[in-house]
């Protein structure tokens, strides 16, 4: 049979528990590591962060308004569908490049919204993003 847990036993039990949730979710202390320890825990990071997918462009300055898109840049050649998506994912308007109006950096098309939108996704003809990017709604 084993022993009874001493009261001195389940204070430092508690105490370690009590220790362990203050300071257990929090980053290690950089200074703990040296430089090297440090790179090769980022690359480690980023690794599986990215997991070997290609990462799409970012769209530069993208300003929303109803029925209006305009962007600090054009939009590159293969692109073919430009859409707007809610946090989860889900679309909330797709149009075909071919069909917007407008110069090249101010796409006007009438399915163009802003309610719900906080994620704009540009895909190639093989419907690969290609470009993702956090419109200014305006």
């Amino acid at each position: 049979m084993s022993n009874p847990p001493q009261s001195s036993d389940l204070a430092n039990a508690i105490g370690g528990l009590t220790e362990f949730l203050r300071h257990g979710s929090q980053r290690p202390d950089p200074r703990e590591f040296d430089p090297e320890q440090l790179r090769i825990q980022r690359d480690f990071r980023d690794l599986l962060a990215g997991l070997g997918r290609d990462r799409p462009d970012r769209l530069v300055n993208p300003v929303l308004s109803a029925g209006r898109l305009r962007l600090g840049a054009p939009l590159p050649a293969a692109a073919q569908q430009i859409g707007g998506y809610m946090r989860d994912r889900k679309k909330v308007w797709l149009v075909d490049v071919a069909t917007v109006t407008g110069t090249p950096t101010d796409l006007q098309h009438a399915k163009i919204v802003t309610r719900d939108v906080v994620r704009l996704r540009v895909f190639d003809s093989s419907g690969r993003e290609i470009l993702i990017g956090v419109p200014t709604i305006i």
